[in-house]
């Protein structure tokens, strides 16, 4: 992926090492700078990997942005690194979900909001898209939605409404991969047969099944492996249906 940009007297050339990246990459890249002029005394100019809020940045609210990788320039011919490691920021990159975003933004004088920007696609890991094709193939689950949710992504899952997930209406799943740790939430909604005031009624609980996986649960030779994967979500449905029935 390239961009160029004129600002300041200054040509801009980014140069990103992929088109497409998953939320778990290293951001790599090479900005190059070539200048016309001298860059003014007051002016501060500086390549910023941000991510992005979109909803207030059509709002013009400068709370749209979180930096997470600042590189002051300066006049001349000059290159410039880029490398943003997920695992150093603690989370995973946003994902492309049309309301986040990560940009390349050339700030002048902190200004954001009306920079030049490059932004870029992301996508969940493989190990996420993987994970998620369980649930398709092995349970009969379709997926609703897929979206960032804070520092998690939230994947909310039709669930089919026969076989041993009858009783479940609906399922949400927060996913955390983080330093080859997988950290999962599932937010079950349960259908529930209980004795009311007109008889018998249906009640709709909620449960929520935490599981924190290193990379040994689900890994196998450095692939998912599909059977641990089945088994570990076999146990949250386990878990929350016996909760269910316990409350």
């Amino acid at each position: 992926m390239k961009g160029t940009f004129h600002i300041a007297g200054q040509s801009l050339e980014i140069t990103l090492d992929k088109q497409v990246w998953n939320n778990d990459d290293i951001l790599t890249g090479k900005l190059h700078l070539t200048s016309q002029a001298e860059l003014d005394a007051d002016k501060i100019l500086a390549l910023n990997l941000c991510e992005i809020d979109l909803r207030k940045l059509k709002k013009k609210d400068p709370k749209a942005f979180q930096s997470l990788q600042r590189i002051e320039l300066n006049s001349g011919t000059k290159e410039y690194d880029i490398h943003l490691d997920p695992n150093q920021l603690g989370h995973l990159h946003v994902i492309s979900d049309g309301v986040f975003s990560v940009a390349v933004v050339i700030e002048e004088n902190n200004n954001l909001l009306d920079a030049p920007q490059l932004q870029l696609q992301i996508k969940p890991s493989p190990v996420i898209d993987e994970f998620l094709k369980i649930f398709e193939t092995f349970k009969r689950c379709s997926i609703k939605s897929i979206k960032n949710k804070k520092k998690e992504i939230e994947v909310k899952l039709k669930t089919p409404t026969t076989g041993e997930m009858a009783k479940v209406d609906s399922l949400a799943l927060l996913i955390n991969l983080q330093n080859k740790n997988l950290k999962l939430t599932y937010q079950f909604q349960i259908k529930k047969i209980v004795m009311g005031g007109a008889g018998v009624e249906t009640k709709k609980e909620k449960i929520k099944v935490v599981q924190e996986l290193e990379e040994k649960d689900f890994m196998s030779f450095g692939e998912l492996d599909q059977q641990k994967c089945l088994s570990k979500i076999d146990q949250a449905f386990q878990s929350a249906l016996e909760n269910s029935a316990a409350s």
